[in-house]
């Protein structure tokens, strides 16, 4: 029977050494045979029309995975998980936030686009008292004011005690929504 969705997707099912063995011939011919047929596979893949990817970095998304590498670097100890925290923290900051400035929603394509949401800004704060942690910096802290009091100025209403999703700067839209839950509370501050 097909394995996905009607259709059958190749899997390696058993190694080159059983492969072989089943079919009564060395390891070395069958890793033959399967480079030629890879070969072939590749090359009718070639002529199919790529399908789309999408490109852009998300300022929230990145905060999120952000975090994620610093609980593992603080978890494990290991030096390579918080190497890539503070790189892809270090690419956030340089491309997506303007100090004073407020931060971007995405970068796409060499450029920062559009106006930071709510969550944009809470995991990107996030981000930066996670990473902050695992190693202090004055730049880190800065912006992390920063962006709290961007976040504070542009997205908290006192009347409802609650956070809009869209700054008070953001386009006019016909309905300014807010969340009914605090999803950001789940975060690791």
């Amino acid at each position: 029977e097909p394995n996905f969705e009607g259709k059958y997707i190749l899997t390696a099912a058993q190694t080159p050494a059983q492969a072989a063995a089943r079919l009564g011939i060395g390891e070395a011919e069958l890793l033959e045979r399967w480079s030629a047929a890879r070969g072939r596979l590749l090359e009718a893949r070639a002529s199919r029309v790529r399908p789309l990817r999408d490109e852009k970095s998300v300022a929230a998304w990145n905060g999120l995975m952000i975090v994620g590498l610093a609980d593992a670097a603080q978890a494990t100890g290991q030096a390579g998980p918080k190497e890539l925290a503070v790189r892809a923290l270090d690419a956030v900051l340089e491309r997506m936030y303007r100090p004073g400035g407020g931060l971007s929603h995405q970068y796409v394509a060499g450029r920062a686009k559009g106006q930071g949401f709510a969550d944009d800004y809470a995991w990107v704060l996030t981000a930066l008292l996670a990473v902050d942690r695992l190693a202090p910096s004055s730049r880190y802290v800065a912006a992390a004011e920063d962006l709290a009091t961007t976040l504070l100025e542009q997205f908290w209403d006192p009347h409802i005690q609650g956070f809009y999703y869209t700054g008070k700067d953001h386009e006019t839209l016909f309905f300014r929504a807010r969340e009914s839950y605090d999803e950001i509370g789940r975060a690791h501050v």
